[in-house]
């Protein structure tokens, strides 16, 4: 049959019905005329009777399913409803966003003050720190001015001997490419630097500890990175912390140190790589989720851990000290966010002030 052929509401099933419509109309009178004639002869009237008495030959016609009133109906009824399950969607979402624009705009407005005072954190937080980065980014820059000079001799064409460098293949064109730049802050800053153009036109030369004053903490920190092993262990010796960590930690003291430069907010920052895990997270018992910390990674707080390894105890305390005394001021002007809330957004743990007590490494 038709329907054990083809899907019967699909398109091949009409085209199907369609092919045998002809057919079925030509048998469908064949048999309408025979039985006609059948019923004339049972009555013995002749086509002529028939006509003079107004019987007529029967007229034959074959409907399909979509000239069927009830189809047809049915097939209408569905039309509509779905013009209408197309308007209503769209009814309902204006409806849902203007709903969230309302709600949402009436929170921004109720939280306005709480949103601007907690941004405002960020740049106090950013001035504080920043102190603290200036100290460590003078002390390293004296380290390393000291150490390679001390080694390697204080003129420009002693201590900017490639051979002094890393012999890493790897680094052999960022060894050259470094060079370079410290070569042209020493041209530049020739005559706008008093210190450098002092040297140049006193001595002819321009020592180390004079250069580094004029280099920015990035390529300070990119000098670590090239140096001889021995003579990274030597610096790291003086922070007793592992070359290959403070390989990782001077990067991140140069992000922070230029987002506070140019006044950005801290405490959504991020660093693209995570500090190793130190005997602060674990004496601070920061929880963990999969396996790693959920602070002092990334966040602000995993500066604070690396800046805790760089200055005193006595820096570091007053550190402490004034970002609890700003986090003070700001809980008394909160209202329905709670200071717990802010801390762990900033990546703090809740007992963050602990640290000042823990031992170095």
């Amino acid at each position: 049959t038709l329907i054990e052929q083809k899907e019967i509401y699909s398109d091949e099933y009409d085209d199907l019905v369609e092919s045998y419509q002809d057919e079925i109309e030509t048998l469908a009178e064949e048999l309408t005329d025979k039985r006609f004639k059948d019923i004339l002869a049972e009555y013995h009237l002749t086509p002529e009777m028939a006509e003079k008495f107004g019987i007529s030959a029967p007229v034959v016609y074959v409907l399909t399913r979509n000239e069927n009133t009830g189809y047809v109906s049915f097939n209408n009824d569905t039309e509509i409803i779905g013009s209408v399950a197309n308007v209503f969607p769209i009814f309902f979402i204006s409806i849902a966003i203007l709903v969230c624009a309302t709600t949402m705009s009436r929170l921004v407005d109720e939280e306005r003050t709480q949103i601007g005072t907690i941004k405002s954190l960020g740049f106090s937080n950013s001035s504080i720190i920043f102190k603290y980065l200036l100290v460590i980014e003078n002390n390293i820059k004296s380290i390393f001015s000291y150490e390679l000079s001390k080694k390697y001799g204080y003129r420009e064409k002693d201590y900017l001997r490639p051979s002094n460098f890393t012999n890493n293949p790897e680094k052999f064109r960022q060894v050259n490419d470094l060079i370079k730049k410290m070569k042209r802050q020493i041209r530049i800053n020739g005559s706008q630097h008093s210190a450098t153009s002092h040297y140049q036109s006193n001595y002819g030369y321009v020592p180390l500890w004079v250069v580094v004053k004029v280099l920015s903490f990035g390529i300070v920190c990119e000098l670590y990175g090239i140096m001889k092993k021995e003579d990274q262990i030597e610096i790291s010796n003086i922070y007793k912390i592992d070359p290959k960590t403070l390989s990782l930690y001077l990067p991140i003291l140069a992000s922070f140190r230029n987002l506070c430069a140019h006044e950005d907010i801290l405490y959504d920052y991020r660093t693209h790589r995570p500090i190793p895990d130190t005997k602060y997270h674990n004496e601070l018992n920061i929880p963990k989720k999969d396996g790693e910390y959920i602070y002092g990674k990334t966040d602000l707080f995993a500066l604070l851990i690396i800046i805790k390894q760089m200055i005193s105890a006595s820096e570091f305390k007053l550190l402490i000290n004034e970002i609890n005394y700003e986090l003070a001021i700001l809980e008394g002007k909160l209202k329905t966010i709670k200071i717990s809330k802010v801390l762990h957004e900033i990546g703090f743990p809740t007992n963050f002030k602990e640290l000042c007590f823990i031992e170095k490494e």
